[in-house]
């Protein structure tokens, strides 16, 4: 029953954990064994003794049967962990590829927008808190394809995803938004901060050319920044859409530039005229 709920737990735990674990639970119960029949022990037996021969030895019979049992029941022990192990592992790879994007790494979209609520509720509920984000778009990535194949475009948006990665805090959420569009999370900051951080990360992507089958690739980003607490923006939703917007203007006005969101920026009401660079 012992051995049955460990293995159990296991799925629970770190495998490996619970089978050290099981190796000095079996060091320690062959310990006990041995006391327990050189007769050290005689007032509080660990086990039901074992019969004895007329001259007081324990039969050997019984005790190899006693062997046997304890031999076959570490044999299923080992079995079903090795088997819960081999299930959790697969678990975690499941888990991971619904939640990781398969080529860049970053987050995927449907994990972005589950850390990004739980981000936009905690802003909410600190009241003081704030929540800035920051939407980011490959220049002319259509145009990379198209001339240097897709090959070279994949390496252009993992060489994007390792400078956003390396660019983030511990407590930043990068993700792939789609295609070649990626965003970012930034718990407690201002817009003015989100900008200035943007900013050094489209330095660090200007100055990062890709290099792919003797080919030099620019590597440039237009960037748009929202914040939270800002008028018009309530839900997350509303903030994605301003950031969104303001990366439009971005665009529209040349690329490779960080432009910020005013305040109730929505997607319906874009300005004619470009917002002034961050």
């Amino acid at each position: 029953m012992v051995f049955l709920g460990i293995n159990i737990a296991s799925a629970l735990a770190n495998v490996t954990k619970v089978q050290v674990a099981n190796v000095y639970i079996c060091i320690a119960m062959s310990i006990l064994v041995i006391i327990d029949f050189s007769g050290l022990s005689p007032s509080a037996p660990l086990f039901v003794k074992a019969p004895l021969k007329p001259n007081g030895s324990p039969l050997l019979g019984w005790l190899a049967l006693q062997a046997t049992l304890g031999a076959i029941l570490l044999a299923i022990g080992y079995i079903s962990m090795a088997a819960i192990r081999r299930w959790v592992e697969r678990e975690n790879l499941y888990r991971e590829m619904s939640a990781v994007d398969g080529l860049t790494r970053l987050a995927n979209r449907r994990s972005f927008m589950e850390r990004g609520q739980s981000e936009f509720m905690r802003a909410q509920r600190i009241g003081s808190g704030s929540l800035a984000c920051v939407m980011v778009d490959i220049d002319h990535f259509k145009r990379i394809n198209d001339s240097f194949g897709h090959h070279a475009g994949d390496q252009v948006l993992v060489a994007a995803s390792r400078i956003l990665i390396e660019s983030a805090r511990q407590y930043d959420e990068v993700g792939r938004y789609g295609g070649e569009e990626f965003a970012l999370l930034l718990p407690g900051i201002t817009l003015a901060d989100a900008a200035l951080v943007a900013e050094r990360i489209r330095e660090t992507l200007a100055a990062s050319p890709v290099e792919t089958d003797g080919v030099r690739i620019p590597l440039t980003a237009s960037f748009g920044v929202a914040c939270y607490p800002s008028p018009g923006i309530s839900t997350l939703d509303e903030l994605l859409k301003a950031a969104d917007a303001a990366l439009y203007v971005a665009k529209a006005a040349g690329r490779n530039r960080v432009c910020k969101a005013p305040c109730g920026l929505a997607e319906a009401d874009v300005p004619d005229q470009p917002l002034a660079q961050a």
